[in-house]
């Protein structure tokens, strides 16, 4: 059986160098795998890996999934942080300003 190239798997180093932007060390993408990376909300992104024999393999598949759903959580995480802030002032901030003169 024959692997169109988007599942045929790679070695960590070909992986980092010709799936990744910025060529990232394959130790880096070797922590994604093992370790995960966070999602900046408490859960975690893995990248998948593939073994043949003893190796440690990627797919060109894997690394988009990976780079798609780090992205997605980076912008969830953006959206979320770009909300506008409450125009209302607390009692406690009122009396602050006060105290300093600034109003």
């Amino acid at each position: 059986m024959q692997c169109d190239s988007l599942h045929r798997p790679v070695g960590l180093a070909e992986g980092a160098r010709e799936h990744f932007p910025g060529q990232p060390n394959p130790s880096t993408v070797w922590r994604w795998a093992a370790k995960d990376h966070s999602d900046g909300r408490g859960g975690r992104i893995r990248l998948e890996i593939t073994y043949v024999g003893r190796r440690a393999m990627v797919t060109p598949a894997a690394c988009s999934a990976f780079i798609e759903a780090v992205t997605k959580a980076k912008l969830a995480r953006h959206i979320q942080t770009d909300e506008e802030p409450s125009a209302e002032r607390s009692d406690e901030t009122e009396r602050k300003l006060i105290d300093a003169n600034l109003i």
